[in-house]
């Protein structure tokens, strides 16, 4: 085939073209979409105020990228996932007003990757509201799990200080039952005296028993103490005693988050073969029917030592060479204990209701030659607590005497102003400004007022501007 110079041209023209749109196709073949989970961390929070609500953990972010890409992305989160986290900017909410915040990502920036797109991020946002932060004192809990390994005892052991301080938001505080330090026997093996961060040695307990995420509040202490005294036993083994309760309390009741033995552990005597069997040892059933609140401290309660209550597998017995007289032959030093428990009328969820009431202007010194009015005159005011209260509350429209001062009748709005600050002018007031005054009953919350402000007007009685 003979080709001129053009024909050549064209010809090798028509190669390239081809395959730059192959190049292109396989190109775009190879890119894909993939979820990311990224943690969540906050900016801008001032001091002394928390987030009321619980704030999520982790955002999924999706992006667009070529595999490979997005495979060495993958490594890269994975090695240190608080480089690539999502941030909660908090500096402009404003406080006490429920305000939404979208979640920011900076993955194209730290990735160091071109091209690489985010399509998407879920949930886009978070619905929080800024609280001024309060703080509660909590006695530590001690429990104790597992056995101690080799021939020791545990003597004593104790957390210093005994107390922590939680700082956070009403709402959050609220849902902590307890601090719990759990002392593990299997890692014990001689006298321990260590220094620790409170999140290494402690557990935040929720009304339901179960363990709140550090994050719902922080503690104040950025240390505690764990001291540990153990003694040899070549025979003798510490194990945690277990209540065994009996029966149900009262209607409307139920046992508390006091439930504990003093002493918290005991010393089995037998069989060294057995330490690795028995674990822990349970009380005698201990009778708490129809009790109502109540703080019972019963002394001398047994310990069941007999073998059915152990539970063990006669096969495990058989491959250690024991049989079941070796469990009968167990001790226990003390072979009785205190039993504590206490038992509490059970918590009703609050209730809600809504209360529409006249908002009232006070300008103070009322000699200063001013008057005001207010736009609306009335507004909706949302109260949360326990629902006899809240039925007994009223709201207060015009005046009663002696109603405004009587906060456990009636739930109230006003508006109070400093002559020297709040001359003749326009002003807008809401909840969390120090001139709006709610009265309410105590025990109970504000959940909102609508409309969210009010304006004020104050005027010259006497024509001096």
């Amino acid at each position: 085939m003979n080709f001129t110079r053009s024909g050549q041209f064209l010809w090798l023209l028509s190669m390239l073209i081809a395959v730059g749109f192959w190049s292109m196709v396989k190109y775009e073949q190879n890119w894909q979409e993939r979820d990311f989970r990224l943690p969540v961390v906050t900016h801008g929070l001032g001091v002394g105020m928390a987030v009321e609500q619980d704030l999520n953990d982790y955002v999924s972010v999706t992006v667009y990228a070529p595999k490979k890409m997005l495979d060495s992305l993958g490594e890269q989160i994975k090695e240190n996932e608080q480089e690539y986290a999502a941030a909660l900017d908090l500096s402009n909410a404003p406080q006490g007003e429920e305000v939404q915040v979208r979640y920011r990502q900076s993955l194209e920036e730290k990735a160091g990757f071109s091209g690489l797109k985010v399509r998407r991020i879920s949930p886009e946002k978070q619905v929080l509201r800024l609280v001024q932060e309060q703080e509660k004192v909590f006695e530590i809990q001690k429990e104790v799990t597992g056995f101690l390994a080799g021939d020791v005892q545990l003597e004593d052991w104790f957390v210093a200080p005994e107390t922590v301080h939680l700082i956070g938001s009403r709402t959050n505080l609220e849902k902590v039952a307890q601090v719990r330090c759990v002392l593990d026997l299997d890692d014990i093996s001689s006298d321990t005296i260590e220094t620790r961060q409170p999140e290494q040695l402690l557990d935040i307990i929720g009304h339901d028993g179960e363990r709140l995420p550090m994050a719902v509040v922080r503690i104040s202490e950025t240390s505690l103490e764990l001291n540990v005294r153990v003694s040899e036993s070549s025979a003798s083994w510490q194990v945690p005693v277990r209540i065994v309760t009996d029966g149900n309390p009262a209607d409307g009741y139920m046992l508390g988050n006091k439930l504990q033995t003093d002493p918290l552990t005991v010393t089995l005597t037998g069989d060294k073969r057995l330490k690795q069997l028995v674990r822990e040892i349970f009380t005698e059933p201990v009778n708490v029917s129809l009790r109502r609140a109540d703080e019972v401290n019963q002394p001398d309660v047994a310990l069941d030592l007999s073998p059915e209550k152990f539970n063990i597998d006669p096969a495990e017995l058989d491959n250690l060479g024991l049989t079941a007289d070796d469990l009968s032959e167990l001790s226990a030093d003390p072979s009785t204990v205190e039993v504590t428990f206490s038992v509490v009328r059970r918590p009703s969820p609050p209730a809600q209701k809504t209360y529409r009431v006249q908002v009232v202007v006070n300008i103070i010194p009322n000699t200063a030659g001013l008057t005001a009015t207010v736009e609306p005159q009335f507004v909706d005011v949302v109260l949360q607590g326990p629902l006899s209260v809240l039925d007994s509350t009223q709201a207060l429209i015009g005046e009663v005497e002696g109603a405004r001062t009587d906060s456990a009748r009636f739930v109230s709005l006003s508006i109070n102003l400093n002559a020297e600050q709040y001359g003749v002018g326009t002003y807008s007031f809401g909840q969390g400004d120090a001139a709006m005054v709610i009265a309410k009953p105590g025990g109970t919350s504000v959940v909102s007022v609508m409309p969210m402000r009010v304006q004020v007007e104050v005027k010259s009685t006497g024509g001096n501007q």
